[in-house]
């Protein structure tokens, strides 16, 4: 099963250092993706009213969560966690009355499911790669920091502009035929005035200051906030249905997910197949959050008009039969 859905490392009932791989490349952008997708199939399966969606999507919830744990990404498992628990708690807190306590208590049977598919796993498979400090462990730390003072070094060189795209961090999707100029038993190395670095500086706001300087970077963090508050506006609007407001609150906390791994990684700008999906995913929620808020303006005007035009009121005197 491992094999046919991509991760072709599992041999001999352990997960080989090498994890597994998938069309969209490296572990960590696999599981950006993931963070990206599964918290609205979550809030889909504990949201919905009707049985046979709420289990499709949360079979797909589950599966996505096999994803993040066989992608062996450590900041990948804590950013699931941190995102998951305050989606859960939105859905039980706009519940009213019965439904709270019952989907309180489906959050749990499903968040106990997922715990009981890990320990089940645990045990078939070598998942140590979460909590050992051995050299590989160690040296990723290591190498992380290191590429974090390098990004500060190409930002202070190159403060308002940055040293564009593609001229340090190569971009690897793209350049099929350029290699790392050095490499090690961990990875790839690249030199910046003798500084080390990986192929990214593992952070999404230090590589954008790095490449676009100050002012590209602070276009680029932007445009992303205001993608964020096209949804977050597009779902406070009074006249909406209830599964667009559910819709637009499942895609909020997936791009939430997405921007907090992030923080550990820089999969939007380095991984070209991670951030083609982000940004497909994004124009289509840009488009769909738009007309959830022009139908929702087009509903209180006429509403509106209604109350407001005489002749739309109940004439009294006329139902008395008065002239």
């Amino acid at each position: 099963v491992l094999d046919l859905i991509g991760w072709t490392q599992a041999i001999g009932g352990t997960l080989d250092l090498v994890r597994g791989r998938l069309p969209l490349g490296h572990p960590n952008s696999v599981a950006a993706v993931i963070l990206l997708l599964m918290p609205p199939a979550v809030v889909f399966g504990l949201g919905c009213d009707k049985g046979f969606w709420r289990l499709f999507h949360l079979a797909c919830a589950a599966l996505m969560f096999l994803g993040v744990l066989f992608a062996l990404s450590r900041s990948a498992m804590l950013c699931l966690v941190m995102i998951l628990a305050p989606t859960m708690l939105y859905l039980i807190w706009r519940a009213r009355g019965w439904r709270r306590l019952v989907l309180g208590g489906l959050s749990f049977v499903f968040c106990a499911a997922l715990v009981a598919i890990a320990l089940y796993l645990f045990s078939q498979y070598d998942f140590s790669r979460y909590w050992s400090r051995g050299y590989h462990e160690d040296a990723s730390v290591t190498r992380r920091t290191d590429s974090l003072y390098t990004a500060l070094a190409i930002w202070g060189d190159y403060p308002v502009f940055g040293i564009s795209p593609d001229a340090f961090y190569m971009r690897f999707d793209i350049r099929k035929d350029w290699d790392m100029p050095s490499r090690d038993e961990i990875s790839g190395l690249l030199f910046y005035k003798s500084r080390v670095s990986a192929e990214t500086p593992h952070n999404l706001l230090l590589m954008a200051l790095s490449e676009f300087g100050l002012l590209g970077g602070s276009l680029f963090l932007l445009l992303l906030f205001f993608l964020l508050r096209l949804v977050w506006r597009a779902r406070k609007q009074p006249f909406i249905s209830d599964y667009d407001r559910l819709a637009l609150s499942g895609l909020l906390f997936g791009f939430c997910g997405f921007l907090l791994m992030q923080i550990f990684g820089a999969e939007l700008l380095a991984a070209l197949r991670a951030s083609i999906v982000f940004w497909v995913m994004a124009a289509f929620t840009a488009h769909y959050a738009g007309l959830v808020e022009d139908e929702a303006k087009r509903f209180a005007e006429n509403t509106t008009i209604s109350h407001t035009n005489p002749s739309d009121r109940f004439d009294t005197t006329e139902a008395m039969g008065m002239p």
